[in-house]
């Protein structure tokens, strides 16, 4: 727990020139940021990460710029074995006073328009609450929505593009295929002349 409050900036903390963060994630603490206990999902983390970021005041706002460069593994979807997942996220967010979060209408008006809200080109927003920016949070949240909500082996950063084991069975054998059966023999020979 001690690494993650590492991670909360006090506001005080950053000048007007900005704040450079520039931090090793170790593993243990980005498994342990990444966990939920009400998920079947796990991830854990095969080596440290990197982060770094820059954090700018803007009036009584702050814009954070960065990357997260992590390397994560779960189990398949499909056929359990391990999935490694290379990541690397960018952070572009604009952190504003935050408010309780009981204070939040999270009712939409038939009027709302989210697709003028939501612009790729646009920062995101965040809130920093009591002077603190918690910037484990924030990486938790942005990893999460960068991951494969179904990793599958496909999603490996391996570069033999590895096809899922469940995936090969679906797909049954190949034309070249030899079958183990020898009860089948004859078939395999009828499924050659065929192709």
């Amino acid at each position: 727990m001690a690494k993650q409050q590492f991670l909360h900036i006090r506001t005080e903390r950053i000048h007007q020139q900005g704040l450079d963060i520039e931090e090793v994630l170790s593993k243990e603490m980005l498994t342990e940021l990444l966990y939920e206990p009400s998920r079947e999902l796990v991830w854990s983390c095969v080596q440290d990460g990197q982060l770094k970021a820059n954090i700018l005041p803007d009036g009584n706002t702050y814009r954070l710029d960065g990357d997260i460069d992590v390397t994560l593994t779960t189990p398949c979807v499909r056929c359990l074995n391990d999935v490694v997942v290379q990541l690397s996220a960018k952070l572009h967010m604009h952190l504003m006073p935050g408010v309780e979060p009981s204070l939040v209408d999270l009712e939409l008006d038939e009027s709302d328009d989210l697709d003028e809200d939501l612009r790729a080109d646009e920062p995101d927003v965040g809130y920093f609450q009591n002077g603190v920016v918690k910037l484990d949070l924030i990486v938790r949240e942005q990893l999460f929505l960068d991951l494969p909500i179904f990793p599958t082996c496909e999603d490996s950063g391996f570069a033999d593009n590895r096809v899922c084991e469940f995936t090969s069975v679906m797909l049954g054998p190949t034309k070249d295929a030899v079958w183990p059966d020898p009860v089948k023999e004859k078939l395999a020979a009828l499924r050659k002349e065929m192709v």
